[in-house]
C-alpha cells in the first residue's frame, strides 16, 4: 500500500495519470485471491480491469495519453544517468536513436 501511495502522489505532483485498481482487486485491503497468480503478482483478470480503467481515462481525460509520461520517464532516466556518471566528461547520448531525444 505504501508503494502505491507514493506512486500515486508522485504522479499527481507531475500531472500524470495514476490508474488505481486497489479497491477492485482487494478485499479488506488484502489482495483478493481471484486476482493474483502467486499471492503477490496480479494475473490476467486484474490486467483486464487495468485496461478498462485506462480506456476510461483516455476517453474522458483532457490530457494527452502519452506525452507527459514519456517526458517524465526520459527526464528521470537522464537525471539518474547523470547521477551515476557524475564527473564523467563524455556527453550523454541515447543508447539508440529516439526521435526528440538529443
Amino acid at each position: 500500500m505504501l508503494f502505491n501511495r507514493l506512486f500515486k502522489d508522485t504522479c499527481a505532483a507531475n500531472d500524470l495519470r495514476f490508474l488505481d485498481i486497489w479497491n477492485d482487486v482487494t478485499v479488506d485491503n488484502l489482495l483478493n485471491p481471484t486476482f493474483h497468480v502467486d499471492g503477490t503478482h496480479l494475473g490476467v483478470e486484474s490486467a483486464q480491469i487495468t485496461l478498462r480503467k485506462l480506456m476510461e481515462h483516455v476517453i474522458t481525460d483532457d490530457r494527452p495519453a502519452m506525452a507527459q509520461r514519456y517526458d517524465y520517464a526520459r527526464d528521470a532516466a537522464r537525471s539518474s544517468f547523470r547521477e551515476e556518471h557524475d564527473g564523467c566528461n563524455e556527453p550523454i547520448r541515447a543508447p539508440i536513436s529516439v526521435p526528440g531525444w538529443s
